[in-house]
């Protein structure tokens, strides 16, 4: 099975007002991929980013404006917990990229594959003036750094919003030859050309910085040379004012050829940005060690023991009888005379046994599943304006699907925008009236007070112990 990643800007992933973790769109991404990264997620350091069955590895935003009204930046990375290594956080660079390590066993690779996960600044945006070096000349430096660190025996791969529009412009040197400069070493590898194809003509500065990156370190687009969008480059970014093509993913030369597919979503209602997904080849071994993760993640712990005082005296009478004293003498007695690996094993699991026999009957309980952190459990139910709004986005959605007009894009981006802000105002007025819901209870029941301050803070009532009044 190949390893399969999923890129979205997903323009606020967890805030104030919104969990997207919790939408049908993002919960299809984790169970259908391996690697998620997500890009201005507007997250800080108090945000709530777990997924069960994931790492993540998220960078917050440093510095926020005292005009602002939410947090801005951010970039995550999730990461399948069975492709986790001890070694396989690198490092964070300041607020705008951050580094992993992937082990090559788990690729058809000879050499580990870093991964670094960017959001690039626009270069009309204001926050440039603070910057004293491009972001792209400090993962220049990183490659190098990483490089020089492993005796150049590593591959890379650079992904993101990276706001760099490159049009069809080359990313390799053309006509490069070994012989146009005398200086050039003994070793040196001339770049190879290969055809690129995009949907998107634009260059920008941010595009030319890029190409010079790849250039300098060897690192190729895979966008309109890999997979099903090999021979369209289709745009990632799909907005009132046109398309483009920002979100990007760069790979070593070498790892081309490893691509099994890659692919750019239709536009989604998350984000003004198109979900790309794409796979590369494991080795075997990486489909038996996701196998049995996949087992091990389904199992969970059904009972467990609580203490009850009311039977603590039937409990020391059942631990002091003579059956139960007698096999524990003998459990002694065998790790005694042999204290071999076995024979802990062994007592160990008739200690167990011991307790287990004399517990079960008084302290032994079923537990509750946590439904609130489960996925398929999670139903977000919005009011018939708002799905009669999100018909007509997807309507509009159909209609870009067939035909990609300027006016069905403009239509699918103003219902897309409509079906949103209608969903802020639902949200609103729930909120609103369990507010004054809790401020009626306050004064009138107090039952019904406190029990909507539990829902409110998400606490099950049915593990809290009840003290009778």
């Amino acid at each position: 099975m190949p390893i399969r990643f999923a890129l979205l800007n997903v323009q606020g992933l967890v805030t104030k007002h919104t969990n997207k973790l919790q939408s049908t769109e993002i919960r299809e991404l984790f169970s259908g991929h391996d690697i998620v990264l997500f890009t201005e997620t507007w997250s800080n350091e108090f945000s709530d980013l777990h997924v069960d069955g994931f790492e993540h590895y998220a960078v917050h935003r440093l510095s926020k404006s005292p005009y602002a009204k939410r947090d801005s930046g951010g970039i995550v990375v999730y990461v399948k917990r069975f492709l986790i290594a001890d070694d396989s956080f690198v490092k964070r660079v300041d607020d705008t990229h951050v580094w992993l390590k992937l082990k090559a066993e788990y690729f058809e690779f000879e050499n580990d594959l870093y991964i670094c996960l960017a959001y690039i600044i626009p270069e009309n945006s204001g926050r440039q003036a603070y910057m004293e070096t491009h972001t792209f000349n400090v993962i220049s430096d990183d490659i190098l750094h990483i490089q020089q660190n492993t005796n150049n025996e590593c591959n890379f791969m650079v992904l993101g919003d990276l706001n760099s529009r490159c049009g069809t412009l080359p990313d390799y040197v053309a006509d490069d030859s070994a012989t146009h400069m005398p200086t050039l070493p003994d070793d040196y590898v001339t770049d190879t050309e290969y055809f690129r194809s995009s949907q998107d003509a634009t260059v920008n500065a941010n595009g030319r910085l890029l190409l010079y990156l790849c250039k300098e370190t060897g690192l190729r687009i895979a966008n309109g040379r890999v997979g099903a969008g090999k021979c369209s480059g289709m745009c990632t970014f799909v907005g009132g004012r046109g398309s483009s093509l920002v979100d990007l993913v760069l790979v070593t030369n070498d790892l081309l050829s490893h691509f099994t597919s890659f692919s750019v979503n239709d536009p989604n209602v998350l984000s003004d940005h198109c979900v790309v997904k794409f796979s590369m080849k494991s080795c075997s071994d990486t489909d038996r060690i996701y196998e049995h993760n996949v087992e091990s993640d389904a199992e969970y712990i059904q009972y467990k023991y609580k203490w009850n005082m009311e039977y603590i005296e039937e409990y020391k009478t059942n631990m002091e009888s003579n059956v139960r004293a007698s096999r524990l003498e003998h459990l002694i007695e065998e790790l005694n005379s042999t204290p071999t690996t076995d024979a802990i094993d062994s007592a160990v699991t008739g200690l167990n046994d011991i307790f287990n026999s004399t517990c079960s009957d008084n302290f032994k309980v079923r537990v509750q599943a946590n439904r609130t952190a489960t996925y398929e459990n999670v139903h977000i139910a919005f009011d018939d304006r708002c799905e009669h709004l999100k018909q007509i986005f997807y309507d509009k959605l159909n209609m870009y699907r067939l035909d990609k007009t300027d006016q069905n894009r403009h239509d699918m981006v103003s219902a897309r925008s409509t079906f949103k802000k209608a969903i802020r105002e639902f949200k609103y007025q729930q909120t609103m009236q369990k507010t004054n819901n809790l401020l009626n209870a306050r004064v009138k029941n107090a039952r019904e007070y406190w029990k909507l301050l539990k829902q409110a803070a998400g606490i099950n009532t049915v593990n809290i112990i009840q003290i009778p009044l």
